[in-house]
This record gives C-alpha cells, sequence and structure tokens, in this order.
C-alpha cells in the first residue's frame, strides 16, 4: 500500500476492520500488531442522526476509509427557514490529526434509472418514495410509495403511444392508486389529456383504463381483490388484434373492447396518475390517486403481449432472469426500481433547462473556469484515485478561466498531468478565450516534440523567453505531477516533488492581466515549441500560488496517496486559484438549495462554508448545494471533537415538479497526519426539496 511505503513501515501492518459502536459512532484505524501506528493510531469517529451503518473499504486500499448510510443533511422538505443537521467528528486515537477537509462530490437528483436500450426516460421519484425495500418474488429490492405525495415523473414525452403493453410488479393493502400512468403533464399538475391508466380501485380491483377520444372512455376490471399484502405480476396490454387485455399473476383477469388510445404527446408516471381529473371522466375511480406499497419492473413495451409471453415473463424468479426477458422484448422505457439511490440525475427538470459543466476554484477566490468550445470530458480517472478531466488536443479543447489576474514577479504553479503526445499543460496570457494572438503570454508549461517537460516564462520590456526543460520525457501515458517556479531570481521546474531543471538569473517576470488556460497555450515565438497548441491527455488538481515555493514544500505535494488529501495539501499552501477538476454537470435543481457548513470547536464558532473566522449566518446564493467546495476544517484532535452543522433552505417554494424531488449532495470528512488519511464518506447525503 502507497502510504506504508511513504511512511516506511515493514509488512507486518494490517487493517483493522471499523466498528459500529453502541452510540451509532464508526471507529476506523490502521495498526499493527502491537495496535501502533507510528508512536500511537489514528481514529476517526463521525456519529451522524439516525442510524448509522458503516463497512471498511476493503483490504486493498491507500487509506482507511469507510461508507456510511446515515445522511449528514436535515431531510427536508426545505423550506424558507434553514433547517440544520449536525455531524460530529471526533478523534479518539492517541494521535491526532493535523488537518482535515470537508469536500462535496457533485450533486443531482435521485432517480430511477430507465435500462432500456435507449435510457432516456429516467423516473425522478418526489416526496414521499424510498429505495431498497424487499422484492420476494425476484429475490431482490424495490421502491415504496407513501399514498400521500409520493411519486415518480418521467423526463421524455412520448407521441400517441398506441399498441403497447404496461408490465410490472406490485404489492399493496391498501385500495387506492395508480401503478402507472400516462397524461399530457410532465408533472402531477391537472392535464388536459390523460388515459392508459392503471390503478387499483376501493375495492382492491385492478382497472386497465383509456379514453379513446377526449370524451369516450374503455375500463377493463380484475374479478379480484389485490390488495392483499402479497406481490402480484400484472400486464396491460392494448392494440388492434387483442382490444384491451388484463393479466394478473400469469392469467388473463379482465378486458375491453377498445383497440387504441386517445392520441396526444405525453409522459409516464409512477406511482400516481391523473384519473380523477374531470375529463375524461372514467366511471371506477381510485379514492386516491397516489400508490400507497411497492413497485418493481415496471417497462412498457411497444407491442401487445401475448398470452405465452406474459406467461414466460412471469415465470422468471430472479432479477436477472426477469431484466434479460424484458430486454428481450426491446422496452421503450423499463424502471426495475432496483436503485439504490445514489446515482444521480443532471439533466433538465420541468420548468428548469439542464445545465453545463463549470470548473469551480476551491481556493476560496471565486476564479471559476469553462470548458472552451471543443471536448472536455469530466469525471475521467484521475491521479490517487480521483477524478480528471480529459482533453482531445484539437482546437477549442480547453478550459479557461472567466476571471482575469495580474500576472506577478513570485508565483509558482502545479498540474498533475497524464498524456502521450506534445502539447500545451498550462498557460496564461491576455485573451478570456483559447485561440487567437493574445499581446501578452508566458507561464506556459507544455510537452515539447520530444516528450521533455519545458518551462517558458517571458520577461524583460522585449521581452526575453526563457525555457526550462527537464532532462527526462514524461510523454508516457502516466501520471506525473509538475511544479513550476519563479522569482526574481530565477525560475526551476520539478516533477513528482523532486527538482528536475532551474535556472538561476535575475528575471523581470511581465506584468499583464492575463486569463489562466487549462489545455492550451499559445506557442508563437518560443525556441523548443509543442508540436500543437492544445492538450491532448488528462488533467487534475491544478493550482496556482501567490508564493515561490520550497523544495520542502514541493515535497509536500507529492506525498498525498488519496485525491482528497491532495486537495487538502495545496490548500494548506493557501493558493490563489485552484481547479481540482473533479466537477461534473449537476442538477439544475441543486441552484434551488442554500447551504452552509458550520463548525464547532470547543467554544470556537467558525463558517467553512463559506469560509468565515465567525459563525455562519443564515443560508443564501452565496453557496448553493451545486457550488459546494473541498473546504479546510476545524481539526478534530482528543478531547476535543468537532461539530459540522449542515443548514440548507430555499430562497421560494419550488414550482410544482420541482417541489419534493430528493436532492443528492455527498459529502466526505477526512482527518489526516503525515500521509495517512481517515475518512468518513456519506454517499446518501439527501434531502427534499
Amino acid at each position: 500500500m502507497r502510504f506504508l511505503a511513504a511512511l516506511g513501515v515493514g509488512t507486518g501492518w494490517y487493517v483493522v476492520v471499523p466498528t459500529l459502536a453502541a452510540a451509532a459512532v464508526f471507529s476506523a484505524a490502521l495498526s499493527d500488531n502491537a495496535n501502533v501506528f507510528a508512536s500511537g493510531n489514528l481514529i476517526v469517529s463521525a456519529s451522524s442522526p439516525g442510524p448509522v451503518v458503516c463497512a471498511s473499504s476493503g483490504s486493498t486500499i491507500s487509506s482507511d476509509a469507510a461508507a456510511c448510510s446515515a445522511n449528514p443533511l436535515p431531510v427536508g422538505p426545505l423550506t424558507t427557514t434553514a433547517a440544520s443537521a449536525t455531524t460530529t467528528l471526533s478523534s479518539t486515537g492517541s494521535l491526532s490529526a493535523t488537518s482535515a477537509l470537508v469536500t462535496s462530490s457533485g450533486c443531482g437528483v435521485q432517480q430511477f434509472a430507465d435500462t432500456s436500450v435507449a435510457a432516456s426516460n429516467p423516473a425522478l421519484p418526489l416526496a414521499g418514495v424510498t429505495f431498497g425495500a424487499s422484492m420476494v418474488p425476484l429475490a431482490s429490492t424495490s421502491a415504496t410509495f407513501d399514498g400521500v405525495a409520493g411519486y415518480a415523473e418521467t423526463v421524455k414525452s412520448f407521441a400517441n403511444p398506441s399498441t403497447f403493453s404496461l408490465v410490472g410488479w406490485f404489492n399493496t393493502t391498501s385500495k387506492q392508486g395508480t401503478l402507472l400512468g400516462f397524461s399530457s403533464v410532465q408533472t402531477n399538475a391537472s392535464s388536459t389529456s390523460n388515459d392508459r391508466e392503471l390503478w387499483i380501485d376501493s375495492a382492491g380491483n385492478l382497472v386497465w383504463a383509456t379514453a379513446t377520444s377526449a370524451t369516450v372512455t374503455a375500463e377493463a376490471v380484475s374479478t379480484k381483490n389485490y390488495a392483499d399484502g402479497a406481490w402480484h405480476f400484472v400486464v396491460a396490454t392494448i392494440g388492434a388484434t387483442n382490444k384491451m387485455q388484463l393479466f394478473v399473476d400469469g392469467q388473463p383477469d379482465g378486458s375491453a373492447t377498445a383497440s387504441s388510445a386517445y392520441n396526444y404527446t405525453g409522459y409516464w408516471h409512477l406511482g400516481w396518475g391523473s384519473e380523477l381529473a374531470a375529463s375524461p371522466n372514467f366511471s371506477n375511480k381510485p379514492t386516491n390517486a397516489y400508490f400507497k406499497g411497492a413497485l418493481a419492473g415496471l417497462a412498457v413495451i411497444p407491442s401487445q403481449l401475448s398470452a405465452a409471453q406474459v406467461t414466460s415473463l412471469y415465470a422468471a424468479t430472479t432479477q436477472a432472469n426477469y431484466n434479460a426477458a424484458i430486454g428481450a422484448l426491446a422496452p421503450t422505457s423499463y424502471w426495475p426500481m432496483t436503485d439504490t439511490g445514489n446515482t444521480p440525475y443532471t439533466g433538465a427538470l420541468p420548468t428548469l433547462a439542464a445545465t453545463t459543466v463549470k470548473f469551480l476554484d476551491a481556493s476560496g477566490h471565486s476564479h471559476v473556469a469553462s470548458p472552451g468550445t471543443g471536448t472536455v470530458t469530466t469525471a475521467a480517472a484521475g491521479p490517487l484515485g480521483g477524478a480528471a478531466v480529459t482533453l482531445s488536443g484539437a482546437a477549442g479543447s480547453a478550459i479557461n478561466a472567466t476571471v482575469a489576474a495580474t500576472t506577478v514577479q513570485v508565483e509558482s504553479q502545479s498540474v498533475w498531468f497524464k498524456t502521450t503526445a506534445s502539447g500545451v499543460v498550462m498557460s496564461e496570457n491576455t485573451l478570456a478565450t483559447d485561440g487567437g494572438a493574445p499581446a501578452s503570454s508566458d507561464h506556459l508549461l507544455w510537452i515539447d516534440s520530444t516528450g521533455h517537460l519545458v518551462y517558458g516564462v517571458a520577461y524583460g520590456a522585449t521581452p526575453t523567453r526563457l525555457e526550462v526543460t527537464s532532462p527526462l520525457k514524461y510523454n508516457d501515458g502516466t501520471w506525473h505531477l509538475a511544479l513550476t517556479t519563479v522569482s526574481a531570481t530565477g525560475a526551476s521546474l520539478y516533477v513528482d516533488g523532486a527538482p528536475v531543471a532551474s535556472y538561476s538569473s535575475a528575471l523581470s517576470v511581465q506584468s499583464y492581466s492575463g486569463y489562466w488556460h487549462l489545455g492550451y497555450g499559445y506557442v508563437s515565438g518560443w525556441t523548443d515549441p509543442p508540436t500543437s497548441s492544445y492538450f491532448a491527455g488528462s488533467l487534475a488538481h491544478v493550482a496556482v500560488y501567490p508564493a515561490t515555493l520550497s523544495a520542502a514544500q514541493v515535497a509536500t505535494l507529492a506525498l498525498p496517496t488519496t485525491s482528497a488529501a491532495q486537495t487538502n495539501a495545496i490548500l494548506t499552501l493557501s493558493p490563489s486559484d485552484y481547479w481540482p477538476l473533479n466537477d461534473v454537470v449537476t442538477s439544475p435543481a441543486c441552484a434551488l438549495a442554500e447551504v452552509t457548513l458550520g463548525a464547532t470547536k470547543g467554544a470556537a464558532v467558525t463558517c467553512v462554508e463559506p469560509l468565515s473566522a465567525s459563525a455562519c449566518t443564515v443560508p443564501t446564493t452565496a453557496v448553493e448545494a451545486n457550488t459546494l467546495l473541498p473546504e479546510t476544517m476545524p481539526v478534530p484532535v482528543s478531547a476535543t471533537p468537532v461539530s459540522i452543522v449542515v443548514s440548507l433552505k430555499v430562497a421560494a417554494t419550488p414550482a410544482v415538479g420541482l417541489a419534493g424531488l430528493h436532492l443528492l449532495m455527498p459529502l466526505t470528512f477526512m482527518t489526516q497526519i503525515s500521509t495517512f488519511t481517515a475518512e468518513v464518506s456519506y454517499a446518501m447525503s439527501e434531502t427534499q426539496l
């Protein structure tokens, strides 16, 4: 394990599996046979609201980490008055950490994934919907709906589905609610058109209903009460050949004479339908449109299934077999509903367009960067187990700072890169976008045509171009950490923590207002230029420091063994710009939730996000759920825990179709000493709008 080697620790060390204490507190430690880490041990404990279940990350780890199923956020629904939840972090080992960090890995809304070939129509749960309930017939899991406000809205509209079948499993004891329905409105607001509804009536019978026009309806009603607390498999079909057919548990149990449905464009809804609307006037309406119970394996098949096909589907006894059987029927949408709830949807929502990725500045200076016009791929595999961006090397495939900064005489740059090509890793010039011919350009870091790393600085009035070149090649397709420094007395180039080249003479760096560019640089006029102005490869953890870092400081940046620890090491050096480049597209709903992270350590009360030496104020638009950044926080030490208070609110009540969405905002708390880190991660950090 890398961190053991960094510490010079022998092979007699092992990982102690995390344990769950009586007070729902997680503890994790790395220790040897004598329970010793260096001259003691490092243990992190986290206590969050509700039950806490934690598990170690296994035996092949480079740090001690645990994934916790607890929720450190206020559960919602959020209102215009802030709600809060507290997580207490303790250091219970004989050693205390020397630094601590809180990070968020993005923001989105929960979804039921559409696993059809098109995979284009996820269903978004709202209000009283939960994941992970038991589903006995397929030895799997399902989702539960509360029968009050819980349902799921889909994101894609369909024009007049006419010949099709609705398929799925349900379990309920309540004689109410719609399993699956179709209407002209994406949300649960009243619609001008609605039909193709499958519901449970007041007697517990299944009703398969459609409208053949704005006023004419047809209903197939089962002969049995299925609100009996058992799992049942239902198929509802319509088509010109067999009209309307209803099958339950593999057997026919209802029919009607309609052969087509009303022609309009609409959306599917799970766990709710709009059959209670005045028009069309169905005769056997449910008492409540919201389903109360469990649903699983819902699908829309673009054909009318035969009795033999229904029997075959019902015969599946495992989730894998059922998935395969549904897949063989080429569904237009298929929601297995086995989701765990921790995979976010980040696309468009009712009344809200999809957002584009932006690269946040974690230095605290709000120097946001934006992608160029070319391909910029996010969430690629990065160094130290983290994320990175990948650039294609084509024109426009770059990242550009949106805020200009004045070049300074004393400065350092650091960046993780991976490439097999020649191109510019990063640069600064007077243009706000990549491309073009800037008036001034320098602070370039590039891979030359032979694979060597070059640092270029322009100085003096003329100016004179200085190039510092590494003796070795780094176009080897592996991750490397490059760092440059410049001052009035020279310039230096470091790779992977060690000095590789330098220039020792007087320098008077150009002074101008310029923009940083990642993956691009203006290369005209340099002696040993790259073959391309653009970079083909991957970048991560790009930082600029308003100081000439010492060799010792540079070395500390090469020690971390996790991405979070790298962030912590960079922030310790007070960068003027820091783009971790682990950003992802976030849901537009995340901009509705306003956030603060407060910290209490002993008598000291501070604000971690937004950063302040005093207590947090009421959340505002200054920090939203989609702009949370890695932030250092007070360090829990022996006998002095740190309480982190997450406060959330909305500026105004969300619109219909947004109110009740389940917002995911994963949080990780990390403590560190030397090269060892201990982390507690909450992938299911969730609240409701």
